[in-house]
């Protein structure tokens, strides 16, 4: 078994993070997921938005608070157009 918590691929289309653990939101099968199309006719399972929120809330450096501010947003104005 892999003990370590995270592992980096790069690939053709960007950085790919392969973790264990999502803190504070626990294990895989705690996870809410969306499918999204990143490939042409390809869904991939991604985080949540709510719950990608929370992960970045957790982190302390800057570049993730300036991303779960940003996601924060991006979240108000999907809720606003609904």
């Amino acid at each position: 078994m892999a003990t370590d918590r995270l592992l980096m691929l790069t690939t053709d289309l960007g950085r790919v993070d392969i973790i264990r653990e999502v803190r504070p939101v626990g294990e895989y099968a705690d996870l809410e997921t969306v499918e999204m199309e990143l490939v042409e006719h390809r869904l991939f399972k991604v985080l949540a938005l709510d719950q990608l929120i929370e992960v970045k809330g957790a982190l302390s450096r800057p570049k993730d608070r300036t991303v779960e501010a940003e996601l924060r947003a991006i979240r108000d104005v999907l809720r606003d157009s609904t």
